[in-house]
């Protein structure tokens, strides 16, 4: 199991995702490099792959309980939030920038003649002046064999 990052070289996915979990710190080392790169490959994108790996961090830290010891506590619920608050904003950051465009067909020539060409594209039930000319091969029949 590996573990890279270098803050000079944040051209990687890898690194980026590294950098927005803070999984930074070479001597505390928290997700290997095959972890991050299973949720890069797994999750859409960068922002939706760090939002995983904080989940998972997240619920890492949820196995562990608080302790302390007369003065001295240890308090890893705050840092188990920390992740599971960290994954929820990188979740609504990836959300946002999704590209959604509604797609309305037809509206061009050039559109409309590179949609009847397709050839892969399945009939359409209905098409303008599928009744008008008896006998014409855009005559739909109901099973009768008249026209």
């Amino acid at each position: 199991m590996t573990w890279t990052y270098a803050s000079t070289d944040i051209s990687t996915n890898l690194a980026r995702v590294r950098l927005m979990v803070g999984d930074t710190d070479t001597n505390e080392q928290q997700l290997t490099d095959e972890e991050v790169n299973f949720w890069i490959d797994n999750s859409g994108g960068t922002m939706f792959a760090a939002a995983k790996c904080c989940r998972s961090l997240a619920a890492e830290y949820a196995r562990r309980v608080d302790k302390s010891i007369g003065p001295a506590s240890i308090a890893v619920s705050q840092r188990q939030q920390h992740y599971a608050d960290l994954g929820d904003y990188w979740q609504q950051q990836a959300a946002t920038f999704i590209a959604i465009e509604p797609y309305a067909g037809g509206i061009s020539v050039s559109d409309k003649q590179t949609i009847d060409e397709d050839s892969d594209r399945v009939t359409p039930a209905f098409v303008i002046g599928w009744d008008d000319v008896p006998g014409s091969q855009t005559r739909r029949s109901f099973g009768s064999t008249s026209t």
